[in-house]
């Protein structure tokens, strides 16, 4: 009776272009491939940033989802709803003034305050190369007369000409820059497990020096270890992995899926080494993919990337709120940061 009512029940927003999915969503709800079907139809109306019409999509969609089932769980299109409807505040996109961005792919961005001496350095990963194209880290200083970032230039010292080199985040001090390094021929195979190490470099006055693999137990062989961020006392680092142990079916990164990754930290000890890593749990992590841990100034707010947590694309910036510097496992229900940011 239920499908009955469906079909005599169409949506009003139905056209030509969208008639095909709704009648799809129609004839397959509650399956997944109905559920990945609502996704992409309401998609085009995300992007335009359409709030009234995506709305009433989820709404739509999830009357015909419960019709089907009274018992399917409708959070995805509560939580999308709430998001929508929530008044936050309107943050405009714009490119950063100065020479930074370019025709190629400029990603990862970490800012650097030189107090001392009053600059400020942006370092970030770029896409090069135009036979075989790898990734490598430049920095850029800010001009304040002009108001803009300079030219930017490559940190030769940090980069190599056969691997990946891709900067996460600089420490506190400045004296320490979290990087990593990957064959560059692993993302560009179609369907490739991509494997990764982290490294740290630590500057010697102006110049960094050459990059120092993190031992065992962070790195290991055959997973994909990246976003290594450190604590102001430099004692923790957070970083996000495709290791055994997560949250959810273990399933590696490739050059086309993230896979199954999941935020860790572990702890420097005396002897530079460092702890077992910690998995932040399953109230930060999912069996989708978090990734790009940051901390907050105070260190009790995380923000993060996920596509496990319900949100309006590949991935949605997230935030969590911790009571406790030292509490690394009780922390807040992740919030989506709102349709202004992702």
């Amino acid at each position: 009776a239920s499908f009955i009512i469906a079909q005599e029940d169409k949506p009003k927003f139905i056209n030509d272009k969208n008639k095909e999915d709704v009648n799809f969503i129609i004839d397959n709800a509650p399956s997944l491939s109905a559920f990945k079907r609502t996704k992409k139809l309401l998609s085009p109306y995300l992007l335009k940033k359409n709030w009234t019409r995506s709305t009433k999509i989820l709404n739509w969609s999830k009357s015909i989802f419960l019709d089907k089932d009274e018992n399917f769980d409708t959070s995805y299109f509560d939580e999308l709803i709430d998001i929508i409807s929530r008044k936050d505040k309107d943050f405009q996109r714009k490119a950063i003034p100065g020479q930074v961005n370019t025709q190629s792919d400029e990603y990862w961005p970490s800012i650097h305050y030189d107090f001392i001496n009053d600059k400020q350095f942006l370092y970030f990963t770029r896409i090069d190369g135009i036979f075989k194209k790898h990734e490598e880290i430049y920095v850029s200083e800010y001009d304040k007369i002009k108001n803009e970032w300079n030219t930017p230039y490559p940190v030769n010292s940090l980069n190599t000409k056969h691997s990946n080199e891709a900067v996460f985040s600089i420490s506190h001090d400045g004296n320490f820059l979290t990087m990593y390094r990957s064959k560059v021929s692993d993302n560009y195979r179609r369907g490739q497990e991509i494997s990764s190490e982290l490294f740290l470099a630590k500057k010697n006055r102006d110049k960094w020096d050459k990059p120092i693999r993190i031992p065992r137990p962070i790195n290991a062989s055959n997973q994909f270890d990246a976003g290594g961020f450190l604590t102001k006392d430099g004692k923790y680092m957070l970083y996000y992995s495709d290791r055994k142990g997560s949250i959810g079916p273990h399933k590696r990164k490739t050059n086309e899926d993230y896979g199954n990754l999941d935020i860790y930290m572990s702890e420097k000890l005396e002897n530079d080494t460092w702890t077992e890593p910690y998995n932040l749990g399953p109230t930060i992590n999912t069996s989708g993919s978090e990734l790009t841990p940051f901390l907050s100034h105070d260190e009790l707010t995380l923000y993060f990337s996920s596509n496990g947590h319900h949100g309006f694309g590949e991935t949605d910036v997230f935030k969590s709120t911790r009571s406790n510097r030292n509490d690394w496992e009780n922390w807040s229900k992740p919030i989506n940061l709102g349709k202004y940011v992702n």
